[in-house]
């Protein structure tokens, strides 16, 4: 197991008085079973005031000794950090990599702990709060770990408080969660060895009777790992969460099937499906969207009738006719006025042009993944060796890997400008967080299918 929030760095904190006391941690942690535990010191909070330099004194001398006492134990160092506002640096929030822990004020709203996410995902940062379960506004009910994993925020909770630490009522509210899937880690948040100690075996165990071993291992195992790696969350396979049919909004269909374009070669290859494509022409801008849906392994997907080749790019200029004479812009005389310099945009014309790029991102990209499912193909069919077989085919699915963060960062950096242009005309910017929320629902569901596949 991986523990992600420990704070096990002898005096830079509230964590252990001493070294003595954290090696008792440590020996605590590897008995229990974890071999990897991320050292999390407060960052930025009221009440310690540390210098970078004394904590990386404290990793390296606590690296050292666990080396010696236990060889097999690996030792990251990251940090906690509490967020108050959004005056914050954002270059040593993400010092230690893309995947930051944060924590709030106990008290902070929903509202505005949700801003502060959201304004973190739009700048490539994504968030980990922190003990969720702490925060009283967070755990009024289910929707607003929901509100919070909308905005693009990863939830952990603490291992104690699931088995009843913080009472029958908060233990009951994070089963509910854990069977529904909105749970993205468990850590010990481990303070020293008497209180709050570094144990998650028995946690592990009550995962394993709530939701079963696949989920227990994404939650202990593998999103720590992706996490370490820079890698994707997995998403749960659970079908708890809500789904498209509770967006009622003509956009979130429109942008659901523009997305499932975007993620659904990668996703699926994973699985090994071949997709069938079906091609819509918008009437107007002569845009094509392609939909995606699985046809039987072995069944040849029809060549693209029109594929645009130019990754993020459309060309689409007019092309005159022998009859039709071109078009001179007019030339303006002295008593003509000025055209206005800058047409101003509305709601719409800002919403349907984004909404277009994201449709697109998909064809630069295209040819490449069908290259990996080809590959995937070939060596099913032709490497009789198991061993070597998987071998290769994770190479494969690492490459993809690497395809969809790329398309991540670009969706990522599509909705930052949005919301820009969109606060500019002081127009509402709540379609961004649809576009999100229908983004990473088609996600996670695709990610979900292709899981089931192996």
């Amino acid at each position: 197991m991986i523990d992600v929030h420990c704070h096990i760095l002898p005096m830079v904190d509230d964590g252990p008085k001493s070294m003595a006391e954290a090696e008792a941690m440590l020996k605590m942690a590897y008995e229990d079973g974890i071999r990897t535990i991320v050292a999390t010191p407060h960052r930025h909070h009221p009440m310690f005031e540390v210098t970078d330099e004394a904590i990386f004194q404290a990793f390296q001398a606590l690296k050292e000794r666990a080396s010696f006492l236990f060889p097999e134990m690996t030792l990251v160092l990251s940090s906690e950090y509490y967020l108050v506002d959004e005056n914050i640096s954002y270059d040593d929030l993400t010092k230690h990599g893309k995947y930051v822990l944060i924590e709030f004020q106990r008290h902070i709203g929903l509202e505005k702990a949700a801003h502060l996410v959201h304004e973190l995902t739009l700048r490539g940062i994504c968030p980990i709060i922190a003990h969720v379960e702490m925060y009283p506004a967070f755990v009024e009910d289910l929707d607003g770990i929901r509100r919070l994993r909308m905005e693009g925020g990863c939830i952990q909770i603490t291992a104690s408080s699931l088995i009843g630490k913080m009472g029958s009522d908060i233990s009951g509210l994070l089963r509910r969660a854990i069977k529904l899937g909105l749970i993205d880690f468990v850590a010990s948040d481990a303070h020293g060895d008497k209180k709050r100690r570094p144990l998650l075996q028995k946690t592990y165990r009550t995962v394993e009777k709530i939701a079963g071993k696949r989920e227990a291992k994404r939650i202990f195992c593998l999103n720590p790992k992706a996490m370490l790696q820079e890698k994707p969350l997995i998403q749960s396979a659970k079908k708890g969460r809500r789904d498209f049919g509770k967006i009622s909004s003509a956009q979130g269909l429109v942008l659901a099937l523009a997305l499932i374009g975007l993620i659904g070669f990668g996703a699926m290859t994973y699985a090994s499906f071949v997709v069938e494509k079906k091609v819509i022409q918008e009437p107007e801008t002569k845009h094509t969207l392609v939909m995606i849906e699985t046809i039987k392994e072995g069944e040849e997907r029809p060549p693209l009738e029109s594929e645009n080749k130019e990754f993020l790019e459309v060309q689409e200029a007019p092309v005159a006719t022998e009859t039709q004479a071109p078009v001179e812009a007019p030339v303006p005389t002295e008593t003509q006025a000025p055209a206005q310099e800058q047409k101003l945009l509305t709601k719409e014309d800002i919403e349907t042009d984004y909404y277009k790029q994201l449709a697109h991102l998909q064809t630069g990209y295209t040819d490449q993944i069908e290259s990996y499912v080809a590959q995937i193909k070939s060596i099913r069919a032709s490497e009789e060796n198991k061993t070597l077989r998987k071998e290769k085919i994770d190479a494969i699915i690492n490459q993809v890997l690497a395809l969809e963060s790329e398309v991540d960062l670009a969706v990522t950096a599509l909705l930052y400008d949005m919301q820009t242009l969109l606060e500019n005309h002081r127009y509402s910017v709540e379609t961004v967080s649809l576009y999100r929320e229908t983004y990473q629902q088609v996600k996670a569901d695709l990610q979900a299918l292709y899981l089931s596949g192996f």
